[in-house]
């Protein structure tokens, strides 16, 4: 009776571990998803405002060749900027996934000990 009493507590505990480690691989998911869109929010918002300017560029515009200079300017200064968001967006994605990974290193460590610790108590 000791033994299954023993197996049911081992048990328990790599459940309530699980359940643990369910909860903070979701609050980092939720984090990582929240980040990501708001790198998505500054890309539309660097769009957009390139639009507004070249709204401006155009009602401001003496003649078409001020025009294509400032359209070319627009241009280069938002590819710029979006290589730099992608840049951004790339290297939290690499760090994002080099979390995730050591966690799942760590989770399946763990269950391992406690696995191999309840088969010798078990033995």
């Amino acid at each position: 009776m000791t033994n299954f009493n023993e197996t049911i507590e081992n048990l328990n505990a790599i459940g309530a571990k699980n359940y643990e480690n369910l909860v903070k691989l979701g609050e980092m998911q939720t984090a990582n998803m929240k980040t990501l869109f708001e790198k998505q929010i500054d890309v539309f918002n660097l769009v957009f405002n390139t639009t507004m300017s070249q709204v401006e560029l155009i009602n401001e515009s003496k003649d078409y060749q001020d025009t294509l200079r400032g359209q070319m300017t627009l241009g280069q200064k938002m590819s710029e900027e979006l290589i730099e968001k992608s840049r951004e967006t790339a290297e939290f994605i690499q760090q994002a996934g080099e979390a995730l990974r050591s966690f799942g290193e760590e989770i399946v460590k763990e269950t391992t000990d406690k696995v191999t610790e309840a088969a010798k108590q078990a033995a």
